[in-house]
C-alpha cells in the first residue's frame, strides 16, 4: 500500500517508470522491500533518497512541495 501511494504521487510529476525506480531504490537504501515497508521506513526513504532525487528532475521548490505531499499521504493525510 505505501509503495503504491508513493509511486503514484511521484508518477504525477515525472512518469511511471521513473517513479517505480526511484521508490524501489529508496527502499533498498533503507533496507526494506516494497511488500514489507513500514510508515517510518517510508518516511526515512523519502528523506534519504526520494526528495533529493526529485530535485534532479524539477525545481527545488517544486521538489520540496512534492516530497511534502508524499509525506502527508504516507502519514494518512490525503
Amino acid at each position: 500500500e505505501l509503495f503504491n501511494i508513493v509511486t503514484s504521487e511521484i508518477e504525477i510529476h515525472i512518469g511511471y517508470i521513473l517513479a517505480i525506480g526511484i521508490t524501489k531504490k529508496a527502499l533498498q537504501k533503507v533496507g526494506t522491500g516494497e511488500d514489507y515497508v513500514t510508515e517510518s521506513e517510508m518516511l526515512k526513504a523519502i528523506k534519504v533518497h526520494i526528495a533529493p532525487t526529485l530535485q534532479s528532475f524539477m525545481h527545488p521548490d517544486k521538489a520540496e512541495e512534492c516530497a511534502s505531499q508524499i509525506e502527508r499521504r504516507v502519514r494518512g493525510g490525503y
